[in-house]
């Protein structure tokens, strides 16, 4: 199944408690060593797989060179935003097209692209880009995960391929959930509105895309996400006076990043809440193992809020899409 839709992201994330945390970034864009030299990205196509302890990255190059045959020396970024001891890099392999694997060296690096985000080191190599052609460069690494404010995160530098000539043509982001975790955000760049292509692959395979990409220097690749439901996040557990989705209006962009059993347990919540009785084990079992869920028999959907009938039907519309 395969669907597109085209949305304007609103960057509006809060970084809870910023001094006391950081974002382990664990790698980011290829960044040239030298001053522009006829070499541009064409494409950029980063596979992000979520596993439940940590995260695997794949990211495919192709680079265009347009004038003669020539040796670059490149970097691949290890760093951190905040100030907590962060943990590196593991598994850090690069290839060509044909599956030639290229010889790094890792540098240690104390540069610093602006007050919270600092480079750890260097996976350094020279790259071959033959002349008039395009050069295909892959490479994968492996990395636990950072925290951003309340939330675990995988954060991506994609600012150092600034570096290169011209913007990034084509920017793809695909994110392989395989743990069912529940993502929260998904935003690329520190800007405030930024048009993308929004691509729903298969339940929890999802894309996002952009054109002529032309990052700043500390523009990041950031998912947020937690192993609980969203309602359940610390700082915005349920408690008598508060619900999430009792008290938030949730939009489309809220929920693209969830599967099919998510969506359902989400929509679900808001009777679980309600004190809804279920009929199905399902359901029944997963909201009895919460602490907050008390049934009652005089269940009426006469006591949902405005707010709990928009939200309900934001995800059914959202499930039939998906159904469909």
């Amino acid at each position: 199944m395969f669907k597109k839709i085209i949305f304007l992201l609103l960057i509006q994330v809060v970084i809870l408690y910023a001094n006391d945390t950081a974002v382990k970034g664990a790698g980011g864009t290829l960044r040239i060593k030298e001053e522009k030299v006829g070499i541009s990205i064409e494409n950029e196509i980063i596979t992000v797989n979520l596993y439940q302890d940590h995260y695997k990255i794949i990211v495919r190059y192709n680079f265009l060179n347009l004038g003669e045959q020539k040796e670059i020396k490149t970097g691949f970024p290890d760093y951190k935003y905040g100030t907590q001891k962060t943990s590196p890099i593991r598994n850090f392999r690069i290839y060509y097209g044909n599956g030639n694997e290229i010889q790094t060296e890792y540098n240690s690096s104390t540069e610093e692209l602006n007050d919270y985000l600092k480079i750890l080191g260097w996976y350094s190599k020279t790259i071959l880009f033959k002349e008039k052609m395009i050069t295909t460069i892959q490479l994968e690494y492996e990395a636990d995960y950072g925290i951003y404010g309340y939330s675990d995160s995988v954060e991506y530098l994609l600012g150092t391929g600034r570096t290169w000539d011209d913007s990034i043509d084509n920017l793809t982001i695909r994110i392989i959930n395989n743990a069912d975790l529940w993502i929260d955000n998904v935003k690329i760049g520190r800007r405030e509105k930024i048009l993308y292509d929004y691509h729903y692959i298969a339940d929890g395979i999802y894309e996002i895309s952009a054109k002529n990409y032309e990052p700043n220097i500390d523009d990041t690749f950031t998912i947020t996400f937690s192993k609980a439901p969203l309602y359940e996040n610390t700082g915005r557990g349920i408690s008598d006076r508060r619900f999430l989705l009792k008290d938030a209006d949730f939009t489309e962009q809220n929920l693209y990043f969830l599967s099919r059993n998510q969506l359902k347990i989400l929509r679900n919540s808001i009777f679980a809440y309600r004190g809804y009785s279920f009929k199905s084990e399902y359901l029944n079992d997963f909201f009895n193992d919460t602490y907050w869920y008390t049934p009652i028999s005089n269940f009426s959907e006469s006591i949902f809020t405005d707010t709990e009938k928009a939200n309900i039907q934001l995800i059914r519309n959202l499930e039939s899409i998906l159904r469909n």
